[in-house]
């Protein structure tokens, strides 16, 4: 933190210290705007808590190079997260609706830049993985943001456009690997993510079944999840947590079934009161779980 603020040059977007890489300053500069995220508590943070996220997004685009593209992408998508953070909590603290706008155009530029990737030979290996994540923020923007009358249908077309590159990813994953379980699992909690919007579009359009049929299989890689005894982490719960308040507003809205909404609905405030979620991310929206604690090598 310190040497972030003391070597970094906001005119020209460069460093005086020639002793780390572009991708690792990078990286520091994001660890600090997602520890400053992380800490926001007053409006006075919510105001500035984005300024490091623009930064690492802006020291990447002027030293662009093949080697950060990925990157960048990452980067933009955190700095669309911390726009809709930012957002939500003046809507909390101010009764007042607050745009994302902001965060849709940095979320469909990168994605269009993710996509035009794709057709180069080799491209990084979690090109499809960023791509879905993209996808799905921009699917959750539309659906629960836009005043638009095809809102539905384009915020269905991104969630089933991530679902489709998700699997693309697992099943490159798989074959590089020998195994569908990614070494960061990254796609399983990627796609636990998408599976609720896709979710939330089939809620909202009427197809209710299907919708129940989508967080089932949310539960299902949840279960698994739980079944590693890996240690969970808050972001991680967060996924989880949207899945629990998915399924608690579709029964809410069907006849008979309300108790099972009460039961999903406490399910999700007890991870809120879990010992395993960090204060810092109790009560948080599902959005902050696609939030990318990158390094360099992520990006290779």
């Amino acid at each position: 933190s310190d040497f972030i603020q003391s070597e970094y040059d906001d005119v020209t977007d460069s460093f005086s210290s020639q002793t780390a890489t572009n991708l690792q300053l990078a990286s520091a500069i994001s660890g600090k705007a997602l520890c400053r995220f992380a800490a926001m508590s007053s409006m006075q943070d919510a105001y500035s808590v984005r300024d490091f996220f623009a930064v690492t997004a802006r020291f990447l685009q002027r030293h662009a190079s093949s080697s950060s593209i990925l990157a960048e992408a990452i980067a933009q998508n955190n700095a669309g997260v911390a726009e809709a953070g930012y957002a939500i909590f003046v809507q909390q603290h101010n009764d007042v609706d607050v745009p994302i706008d902001a965060a849709l155009r940095l979320w469909f530029r990168s994605a269009q830049k993710m996509k035009s990737q794709l057709d180069v030979p080799h491209p990084p290996r979690m090109t499809q993985f960023v791509l879905a994540t993209l996808q799905t923020n921009i699917a959750w923007g539309v659906l629960n943001y836009e005043d638009r009358k095809d809102r539905l249908a384009k915020a269905s077309e991104y969630a089933k456009q991530a679902l489709s590159n998700y699997d693309a990813f697992v099943a490159v994953a798989t074959e590089a690997d020998g195994s569908a379980a990614d070494p960061h699992n990254y796609a399983s909690l990627g796609l636990i993510r998408t599976l609720c919007i896709v979710a939330a579009c089939c809620h909202q359009g009427g197809q209710a079944v299907t919708a129940e049929g989508l967080l089932q299989s949310a539960l299902d890689k949840i279960k698994k999840q739980q079944e590693r005894k890996q240690q969970q982490h808050s972001l991680q719960l967060l996924e989880w947590k949207d899945a629990y308040l998915g399924l608690s507003r579709l029964y809410k809205d069907w006849e008979k079934r309300e108790n099972e909404s009460a039961r999903y609905e406490q399910m999700a405030k007890d991870l809120d009161d879990s010992e395993h979620m960090h204060p810092a991310w109790k009560g948080r929206d599902g959005i902050h779980s696609t939030l990318w604690f990158w390094t360099p090598e992520d990006a290779e």
